[in-house]
């Protein structure tokens, strides 16, 4: 079971009430498939602004009005997105129960918006922007364990 709960200067974020195994599930995505040319400018003033997931080229679902609306990005994060049909949160490591569910905000994104990193993570880089721009021994982490979809692989290989 999942709860948005209030996240210090974030906002929200989604916790966990349940242990989430490794490889398994933490939530799935529902929000409207939309075209980049439907999508607001990105990062801007607003609760749901930064609301997009992009999930190919020129390809993004919105906000959906529940729970997955409210999952932050970590410089650390502890799930991956996962494309099996639907979109989904996987998790990559065990997510023990009262821990925020997270994930990569650049492991998905190729188009060139950014926004400041507050997740306080030691390793933060202070900037979330597409997946390009992270560090080259990060991106290769991400590229052998499988973190990145196939669209941004296809930029990254």
């Amino acid at each position: 079971m999942l709860e948005v709960r209030a996240v210090g200067s974030v906002g929200k974020g989604v916790f966990t009430t349940e242990l989430i195994k490794s490889g398994h599930p933490a939530l799935e995505f529902r929000g409207p498939r939309l075209q980049s040319r439907h999508v607001p400018k990105l990062c801007g003033p607003g609760p749901s602004a930064d609301r997009f997931l992009q999930i190919g080229t020129g390809l993004y679902l919105g906000p959906s009005g529940d729970v997955d609306d409210f999952v932050n990005h970590s410089c650390n994060p502890n799930c991956r997105v996962l494309f099996a049909g639907q979109v989904y949160l996987a998790a990559i490591r065990d997510i023990a129960p009262g821990e925020q569910i997270t994930f990569d905000y650049s492991t998905t994104q190729i188009d060139p918006y950014s926004m400041l990193c507050i997740c306080g993570s030691p390793n933060c880089r202070g900037i979330v922007g597409p997946a390009r721009f992270v560090d080259v021994a990060t991106r290769q982490r991400y590229l052998d364990s499988r973190m990145v979809p196939g669209f941004v692989r296809k930029i990254l290989e």
